[in-house]
């Protein structure tokens, strides 16, 4: 083999769609790689050293317009190829073709999921506008039903009038929840929760209120996964699956439950798009129903959409796919007609996973409980040091670079309580070097804004390299400055583009200093601003 059919075997080998040459009596001569990874899909046997068919589609239905540049689609075993057949020339008598064969399966997937989420949000939307709206008049036909019936002197045929409108008011109310359900605008009580025996729990709640013809099963109730979730919205998620598959099961059936971790690592494809490497847990519930009809499937998420009429509101999986997306999951639905219906929840991450080895997950191996910030909606109190504090409170916080994320729990605290000695007591901010979290690239820039307010920020480096941040970010310490109005001060700097952070507490300063002196404990109290 010459150097240059050498070179050009290669470059056909790393094309990545499928090409193949076929003689005249369409046998083939030779294919890539790709092209033999796709006829072996496609179920390719010769007969005769013959191509006859690819797929379903007879080969000669497709040369009849290989003159042309068209494509053919060709649906074989779920998956689906864009096939092209071109003339390339003849060899004495002979005439040869190119066979060019494309699986896109994958590429419709991430298509048609891509559609579907954006007709989704956009009936979602106005799905949460009329919700709203519906509710403030909801909830003023249900005050004055209970202000007429609070009276006392009103008829008893009055009075079972009023009750009538109170219960069927309640029942929208009920429905309009599930369309903000729907279009993730219900606010979430998100909590660490053991999905495991919490699962378990819901599965022994149904097995005595559905038939006795359906029988339940949870593949293993001991599996112990911690996620951030509501569990009063994932309640509503597993009943509103399980009366789908009663539904689907009129003569009874089998029902399962299951409970599986996933992890997705950096080198690998994730099994959902845009899925961040790290461990998750799948939910997956199947049953032996009927199924749902292939022209059916693209509209099972899409509100007041059923095929249970006038018994369904066509809600329940509307709020199912709602709750899920706001728990930042997935769901898909596979379903074959006879079979039965799967439906994959994924993915809740892992609360242990996202806390890692480090101080979290050393609590966690000694059975306390560890909180990450979105499972916590407020803290009645925050205790840490300080750097540096002043007399109003005000303090310079991060100086083992975890500024960004001590900041983010002062948020959240209504009342910060420090504990310094008295060396950390300064009049005027800015002795100790204030740590700046920065993105990397605008880390020179913001060296040369602090030089222009007569401070000297250099790189915090660590074994000679810049040091990252749990964020991934670079620390700047600066020098030289006298931070009078530390308010003031830190709202600037944090409009710079390319800061994350400034080191700088005053909007997230201490309401109690606990200062160890030389002659004890010295409580400094600080007046609250306006508004605190």
């Amino acid at each position: 083999m010459s150097e240059q059919s050498r070179q050009l075997e290669e470059i056909i080998n790393a094309v990545p769609v499928g090409v193949a040459v076929l003689d005249d009596s369409l046998g083939v001569l030779l294919a890539n790689a790709a092209a033999v990874k796709s006829l072996a899909q496609l179920g390719f046997e010769q007969e005769m050293g013959r191509m006859t068919h690819l797929g379903d589609r007879p080969v000669l239905e497709l040369l009849d317009t290989a003159a042309s540049t068209r494509r053919h689609e060709v649906l074989f075993d779920q998956r689906a190829y864009e096939v092209q057949i071109s003339p390339i020339g003849s060899n004495g008598n002979s005439q040869r073709w190119v066979l060019v064969i494309d699986d896109v399966t994958e590429a419709r997937e991430v298509q048609q999921r891509a559609q579907t989420q954006d007709r989704l949000a956009a009936i979602g939307q106005l799905a949460a506008g009329i919700g709203h709206d519906f509710n403030n008049l909801l909830a003023v036909i249900v005050l004055h039903t209970e202000m007429g019936l609070l009276q006392s002197d009103i008829p008893p045929r009055l009075r079972e009038y009023l009750d009538i409108v109170l219960k069927q008011a309640v029942r929208a109310g009920d429905l309009v929840q599930q369309v903000l359900d729907f279009s993730r605008r219900a606010v979430l009580e998100r909590r660490p929760l053991r999905l495991g025996p919490f699962v378990a729990e819901q599965v022994d709640l149904l097995a005595r209120t559905l038939p006795e013809s359906i029988t339940l099963s949870f593949g293993d109730a001991d599996v112990d996964y911690t996620v951030s979730a509501d569990p009063t919205r994932l309640q509503q998620v597993i009943v509103n699956l399980a009366l789908n598959a009663r539904d689907a099961m009129a003569d009874g059936g089998h029902l399962w439950f299951a409970l599986e971790e996933v992890t997705v690592s950096p080198a690998e494809p994730a099994p959902v798009p845009e899925l961040p490497p790290g461990r998750w847990v799948r939910l997956s519930v199947k049953d032996t129903g009927h199924g749902i009809p292939a022209h059916v499937l693209p509209h099972i998420f899409e509100p007041f959409y059923t095929t249970k009429a006038p018994l369904g509101t066509g809600l329940g999986l509307a709020q199912v796919h709602g709750i899920v997306k706001q728990h930042e999951g997935e769901i898909d639905v596979i379903s074959e007609a006879g079979v039965g219906t799967s439906v994959e929840i994924r993915y809740f991450g892992l609360v242990e996973a996202a806390i890692g080895r480090g101080l979290g997950g050393r609590l966690l191996e000694h059975g306390i409980a560890v909180f990450h910030c979105n499972a916590v909606g407020e803290l009645a109190v925050y205790i840490d040091g300080a750097d540096e504090i002043d007399g109003a409170g005000c303090m310079i916080k991060g100086g083992g670079a975890a500024l960004t994320r001590e900041k983010i729990v002062a948020a959240q605290a209504r009342r910060f309580v420090c504990i310094a000695d008295a060396s950390k007591r300064v009049e005027v901010l800015g002795r100790f070097p204030l740590p700046v979290e920065v993105v990397p690239m605008a880390a020179q820039r913001i060296v040369r804004q602090f030089a222009a307010q007569g401070g000297q920020a250099t790189l915090r480096l660590k074994d000679g390299a810049p040091l990252v941040t749990d964020n991934g970010q670079h620390i700047l310490d600066v020098r030289g400055l006298q931070i009078g109005d530390p308010l003031a001060f830190e709202s600037a700097v944090n409009q710079w583009p390319g800061v994350v952070t400034v080191g700088v507490f005053a909007h997230q300063r201490a309401s109690v200093c606990l200062l160890g002196t030389a002659d004890g404990v010295q409580t400094l109290r600080f007046t609250p601003r306006a508004g605190e």
